[in-house]
C-alpha cells in the first residue's frame, strides 16, 4: 500500500511540477518579448527642424516590429518675429509628422513625412516637411536623441515682389532632438 501512496505522490507532484515550471518558462518568454520593444513614447525638444526655432513635440510608436517601427510625432514651436519687420508678432509651429525608423534595437535611421501648419505674414501656411537622420530611442525608455536634416518646403507668394506668381522655396534646416522616452 506504501508503494501505491508514493506512486501517487510522483504522479501528483509530476502533474503540479511541469504546469508551474511551463507557466514560469511562458513568463519568461513574455518578460523577454518586453525587453526587446522599444519605449513607445517620447516627449522631446527640439532645435532647428520643422519649427524653424524651436519646439516641444510628442512622439508615439504606432507600429513595431524587429527592423521597422512607424511613429506619429505632434508638436508646437514658436518663434518671435523680429521687431525691426512690421510689429512684435509671434509665429506659432503645428509640426506633424510621420517617420519611418529602421534598425534592430535602439539606434535608428529615420526618414519621414510630414507638415507643420503656421501662422505668417499671408495668414496660415502649410508646409511640406521631409525628415533624414539618426534616433536613439533606447529599449525600457530613457534619454531620447535624435539628429538630421529637415527640408521645408512652403509654397510663397508675394504680390508686391512677384505679382500673382508664386516663388516656391525649399529649406533644408539641421534638426537636433532630447528628451525622454517611456
Amino acid at each position: 500500500m506504501l508503494h501505491w501512496f508514493g506512486i501517487v505522490l510522483f504522479i501528483v507532484f509530476v502533474g503540479l511540477y511541469f504546469p508551474a515550471h511551463s507557466q514560469n518558462l511562458r513568463l519568461q518568454h513574455e518578460m523577454q518579448m518586453r525587453e526587446k520593444e522599444i519605449a513607445r513614447t517620447s516627449i522631446h525638444f527640439e532645435i532647428g527642424g520643422n519649427a524653424l526655432g524651436w519646439s516641444l513635440n510628442g512622439d508615439r510608436i504606432l507600429i513595431q516590429s524587429d527592423y521597422y517601427k512607424g511613429s506619429l510625432r505632434l508638436g508646437i514651436g514658436i518663434l518671435p518675429y523680429p521687431s525691426s519687420l512690421r510689429d512684435n508678432r509671434t509665429f506659432l509651429f503645428f509640426p506633424v509628422e510621420y517617420n519611418n525608423l529602421f534598425g534592430p534595437k535602439q539606434n535608428f535611421l529615420e526618414v519621414g513625412m510630414g507638415a507643420t501648419f503656421t501662422n505668417s505674414l499671408q495668414g496660415s501656411d502649410i508646409w511640406i516637411t521631409g525628415r533624414v537622420g539618426y534616433r536613439l530611442q533606447p529599449i525600457g525608455g530613457g534619454f531620447f536623441m535624435r539628429a538630421g536634416l529637415v527640408l521645408i518646403y512652403i509654397p510663397y507668394t508675394n504680390p508686391i515682389l512677384y505679382g500673382n506668381e508664386t516663388m516656391d522655396i525649399v529649406l533644408p534646416l539641421p534638426s537636433v532632438s532630447w528628451g525622454f522616452s517611456f
